[in-house]
């Protein structure tokens, strides 16, 4: 065994130095591509960043990091030339799923981050076309897509005609994964073999932090995924894309309307045995070719059951966390809700030490974010909620910190949830608040994008209807 493996390894070092002899300055292998300091910092530029507090368990936040960009992409760099770069142990953390179950993450040092974008974009750029990652039914972690694009493809297909929808739920997709055999198939289509060491020390790292969490827990989550690809890695989007390119490949081919979001997946059908026999053709893919279990058909009106075949006129239907009825979508409860847990947290004296402008800028910044993440959705009365709700907690933020509020400046008001009328503050006190309303940015967003919209559609007319819908619209 240790011959063969050491045969292999010379047979890799051997090939890659001829190929480097052979292609000389101008084509570098892949490692040597991506441990280009410039490359290091395309990753970096297009690492998700929103959270800037985000740390491994270094306790090194992206901001810290930051601070001495150059230098650490500099070392990194050297590292992976010089064949040194060991990943790092990954903090392991739980966070809830809208089922109420948790979804296991692996939380990366920021320098790992780095190498691992550097890795997924390489390999983007190599198998994309290979593997038909963007085609018509997959929009998860893809160029120019997105939910809203995933909604919005929903409620076309739905209007078509296709009013049953196929929701499917794959096992714990993550940790099914093959691995081994996605890696390998990876490993076949690249010109060179000097990335392979480094894709799977990438997928191999230790958790540094079990005694965090109770046995159960840590057992059920992450000690018995060793065979699957890690949530949380920069890399795991694009292997999960890469290994569903075949179920892909095989609804288009049946010319289905599939819509998938990474594991997340319906199909919309015009009648239910049609849907029907996309179920059975689903279970042929995953579970007979990719190896992966999807939970059993349930009862239309079963809102338990993960997988089901519904017409969202009749049963309760959401994905990606948007309700759907037929005719109007909107954000399901439990995002909803959550929203108004931030409100609190944010507008509780005591919660933080910043001060009151502070706390109105979080808020602002808050709603705003939630607003602007789900504008493409019919979200007008959650809107109308949600100032409610805001006019509320600034009243009881300034009532206590003591201010003086006078009559004018409170009103009554009653909101979903509450059965009496409570105090809130008044419109022209809001105002004052510097606190935007909630229904005024969603319309403000929707007129910003059928501005856009109208401009698009006016590049087909003459340059002089072209200008005026222009100035018309803006």
């Amino acid at each position: 065994m240790l011959t063969e493996l050491y045969l292999q390894k010379l047979f890799r070092a051997t090939r890659n130095l001829n190929l480097r002899k052979k292609m000389g300055k101008k084509n570098l292998l892949l490692i040597d591509q991506i441990s280009k300091v410039k490359y290091l910092h395309r990753a970096w530029l297009k690492l998700d960043k929103s959270n800037l507090n985000s740390r491994g368990l270094s306790n090194i936040s992206i901001k810290e990091f930051e601070k001495n960009l150059s230098r650490n992409l500099k070392k990194i760099s050297e590292q992976l030339r010089n064949k040194t770069y060991t990943f790092s142990q990954v903090k392991a953390v739980t966070i809830p799923k809208n089922n109420g179950g948790l979804r296991p993450l692996r939380v990366s040092e920021i320098k790992d981050r780095i190498v691992h974008k550097a890795i997924a974009l390489k390999l983007d750029d190599l198998l994309a076309k290979q593997f038909h990652l963007d085609n018509i039914c997959s929009f998860a972690y893809r160029k120019g897509k997105n939910v809203e694009d995933a909604i919005r493809a929903m409620r076309n297909y739905y209007e078509e005609g296709y009013r049953y929808i196929l929701e499917a739920d794959i096992e714990k997709f993550f940790d099914n994964v093959d691995k081994k055999g996605l890696v390998q198939n990876i490993n076949s289509r690249l010109p060179d073999s000097s990335l392979e060491t480094l894709i799977e020390q990438a997928l191999q790292q230790e958790i540094g932090n079990p005694q965090n969490f109770s046995s159960e827990i840590f057992e059920e989550y992450f000690q018995n995924t060793e065979n699957g690809i890690p949530q949380g890695n920069a890399l795991s989007p694009l292997l999960a894309n890469i290994y569903l390119s075949p179920f892909d490949a095989r609804m288009i081919s049946e010319k289905y309307r599939m819509i998938r979001y990474a594991d997340d997946f319906i199909i919309l059908c015009k009648t239910k045995q049609e849907a029907e026999k996309a179920y059975q053709i689903a279970i042929e893919e995953l579970e007979e070719k990719l190896k992966l279990t999807v939970h059993e058909l349930g009862a239309p009106n079963d809102n338990s059951a993960k997988t089901r075949i519904v017409d969202p006129v009749f049963n309760k239907f959401s994905f990606l966390s948007i309700r759907f009825d037929g005719k109007k979508c909107w954000v399901i409860d439990k995002k909803f809700d959550s929203l108004k847990e931030k409100i609190i947290g944010i507008t509780t004296v005591g919660s933080n030490s910043y001060g009151l402008l502070p706390m109105l800028t979080s808020l602002k910044n808050t709603v705003e974010g939630w607003i602007a993440a789900y504008h493409f959705v019919d979200l007008e009365d959650q809107a109308r909620e949600i100032d409610k709700y805001i006019d509320r907690q600034l009243y009881l933020l300034f009532t206590d910190l003591d201010f003086t509020l006078q009559r004018k400046s409170v009103t009554k008001l009653k909101y979903k949830g509450k059965k009496r009328e409570i105090i809130a503050l008044s419109p022209s006190q809001r105002r004052n608040s510097g606190i935007p309303y909630a229904v005024e940015i969603w319309k403000r967003l929707n007129a910003v994008e059928e501005t856009i919209k109208a401009i698009e559609d006016s590049s087909n007319l003459p340059p002089q209807k072209k200008q005026a819908v222009t100035i018309a619209n803006i």
